[in-house]
């Protein structure tokens, strides 16, 4: 990962979406195989590894990840990845508009600053 890092900084890439990405089929837990299992581990990598140098986007989900325990839970997945070092948030796609009113209350009162782009 820092190897292609590095390559997207020499190349000038400025954005970076970090993702966990979608769980083999095979998977029987929550977390990813490789050198990150969750998302805010590759935010608090960029970071380290690169300060400022990358806008660094992450998930949001108004209506719950579908792998989460509980909308607690992915509350604070969420909140991990903004506390980690994330710039904005882009929503997966929801049915309910009040879900992401409800998220962007959430993460007021949680003192979460960073945009969330429907």
């Amino acid at each position: 990962m820092a190897e292609l890092l590095g390559r997207y900084k020499a190349a000038g890439v400025k954005r970076i979406v970090a993702l966990r990405g979608d769980l083999p089929a095979t998977s029987h837990g929550t977390e990813a195989p490789g050198e990150f299992g969750y998302a805010n581990e590759l935010v608090e990598f960029i970071r380290v590894t690169h300060g400022r140098d990358f806008q660094i986007e992450v998930a949001a989900y108004p209506e719950m990840h579908p792998q989460a325990a509980s909308p607690e839970a992915d509350f604070a997945a969420f909140k991990r990845k903004a506390e980690a070092g994330a710039d904005t948030a882009i929503t997966q796609y929801f049915f309910n508009a009040d879900a992401y009113f409800d998220f962007q209350n959430r993460c007021a009162r949680a003192n979460l600053k960073i945009p969330i782009v429907a």
